[in-house]
């Protein structure tokens, strides 16, 4: 009786760790075929050579969590972190597309529209760049203006990464 009883306990061990396998075959197969899928585009367009890239895969992956927890979640906090998230997603996407112009600008975006950029061919054929179409006071209140969309970036650049230092391990159960 002892050893039929241990027979049977290694039997259904044997079965349940092979099931176990055969199941996790399948759902590591059908969780990695539908990553492929949804990541494929994001991939496509990815290149080595700057930080646009790498902050256009950063968001779209905090997108996701973000989907996930709202989804799934299972802490209490879910709704909220699914919203920190989503806020920290938008916020790499506006870092990679320096989405900084409406902010800085304001109702001076206007210079833009008035800035030119002008290319006389010289003699010898080489090109001399002018720009013109502003006075000095309003080429002054330009600079200042791009050096205020720098800051922003940074500005939001340094929100981007503290949030995920302080944070990123509050985010899972």
């Amino acid at each position: 009786m002892q050893k039929e009883l241990s027979d049977l306990y290694w039997e259904i061990k044997w079965h349940v760790k092979q099931h176990s396998r055969v199941y996790r075959a399948y759902k590591n197969s059908k969780y990695g075929i539908r990553n492929l899928i949804k990541w494929f585009p994001i991939i496509w367009r990815d290149r080595d050579w700057d930080e646009f890239y790498l902050l256009k895969l950063l968001s779209f992956k905090l997108a996701s969590m973000s989907k996930h927890h709202s989804k799934y979640g299972v802490s209490e906090n879910s709704k909220e972190i699914a919203k920190q998230l989503k806020e920290l997603s938008e916020l790499a996407n506006r870092i990679a597309e320096q989405d900084y112009t409406d902010e800085a600008f304001g109702s001076k975006k206007y210079l833009i529209d008035k800035h030119k950029l002008e290319f006389t061919k010289l003699d010898n054929g080489n090109y001399a760049v002018e720009f013109t179409g502003l006075t000095d006071e309003e080429r002054k209140e330009m600079l200042n203006l791009h050096r205020l969309e720098d800051i922003l970036l940074e500005r939001d650049i340094e929100k981007l990464f503290t949030v995920m230092k302080n944070d990123i391990r509050m985010w899972w159960d």
